[in-house]
């Protein structure tokens, strides 16, 4: 469908699913979430990012999260996956991490999510659109 364009993981439950595609030419992988966030799923999705030989460690993420529900996102939630994150880090490099998200309820937790991970010293922001946070990565 696009040129350099390859899909890398997927990881389906019986509540939400995240699928990944990496984009060589731009070199920005990104993760489309639908449904409800499953920790143990974005934990297995993430170990798989990162044993990826496709996915260069260096490589900026956009995390689609326009058709993902909020109503188990909470602060608890939020310290566990950025636990997992820091545990993450080193494997990753300190690439930028775009989040999309027009859900105006979901706009403050978005927002807690990226001060926290702020304090990871990750370059993180949050968009409204993709091709907002597609910019941003490229630049």
């Amino acid at each position: 469908m696009y040129n350099g364009v390859f899909a890398v993981a997927a990881c389906q439950g019986s509540l939400m699913a995240i699928e990944f595609v990496y984009n060589n030419q731009h070199r920005i992988l990104t993760g489309k979430v639908s449904g409800r966030l499953i920790f143990e799923e974005v934990e297995l999705a993430m170990k798989n990012i990162v044993t990826s030989v496709d996915i260069p460690s260096e490589s900026n993420t956009l995390w689609d999260a326009r058709e993902m529900e909020f109503d188990n996102i909470d602060f608890e939630f939020e310290n566990q996956l950025i636990d997992m994150i820091k545990n993450f880090n080193t494997a990753r490099g300190m690439a930028k991490v775009a989040i999309v998200s027009g859900y105006e309820l979901g706009a403050p937790l978005i927002k807690l999510f990226v001060i926290l991970l702020g304090e990871t010293s990750r370059n993180v922001q949050s968009f409204k659109t993709i091709e907002e946070a597609e910019w941003w990565l490229s630049s």
